[in-house]
């Protein structure tokens, strides 16, 4: 069993579990690109950590500059 935990403050939280590292991963990943929290994956047999994920493997819906200045503007 994989154990996702989210970082808070205070500390590591757990967030949920997963049968297999690799559906673990894909909770983890979501979860951090939704809320931009950082997230480790552990094997709750042997606790060793298998997987940091942070907020660099999130795609972004990135404007070009010329754009965004239309957005501003009024979309003109």
């Amino acid at each position: 069993m994989f154990v996702i935990e989210a970082l808070h403050p205070d500390g590591w939280r757990p967030q949920g579990r997963a049968n297999l590292e690799y559906w673990a991963y894909q909770e983890a990943q979501t979860r951090c690109c939704s809320d931009g929290r950082n997230y480790r994956i552990v094997n709750e047999d042997s606790n060793e950590i298998v997987a940091l994920i942070n907020t660099s493997s999130c795609r972004t819906n990135v404007q070009p500059a010329a754009e965004r200045q239309r957005s501003a503007a009024g979309g003109a």
